[in-house]
């Protein structure tokens, strides 16, 4: 196997999923096709970072905190001492430093799908 010029991620996708499906006659070392078959699924998924970790922040301060961050962090702030005190007493007893205390909220937020999801355990 062997790179195209302009050729698309999701192409190289298909190529290295193709080379791990065939063991025949591999191509490719199956670790590197393995590697870089990650890669490029990390790299599909990278986009949907940017509107979680900056576009809906922007959209919010600039829809509810009149573009000002001060006033964003203050009302982020005061709803830990306040509106989510509760949650801060949760997270201030959890007994590990380890691990998370999660599972709780997995139950309340997810209900049923979740049961005997449990932190730590190899596929949760």
């Amino acid at each position: 196997m062997k790179g195209e010029k302009d050729m698309c991620v999701v192409g190289g996708i298909n190529n290295y999923t193709a080379a791990l499906t065939n063991s025949s006659a591999p191509l490719v070392d199956p670790t590197i096709s393995l590697m870089f078959l990650a890669h490029f699924v990390g790299d599909v998924h990278q986009p949907l970072h940017r509107v979680w970790d900056l576009d809906i922040i922007e959209k919010a301060m600039k829809d509810f905190y009149n573009d000002d961050l001060s006033i964003m962090t203050h009302v982020i702030m005061q709803n830990i001492t306040e509106a989510w005190s509760e949650e801060e007493r949760e997270w201030e007893a959890c007994s590990s430093r380890t691990k998370t205390c999660a599972d709780k909220q997995v139950q309340v937020r997810y209900g049923e799908c979740a049961t005997g999801v449990r932190c730590g355990v190899r596929g949760c």
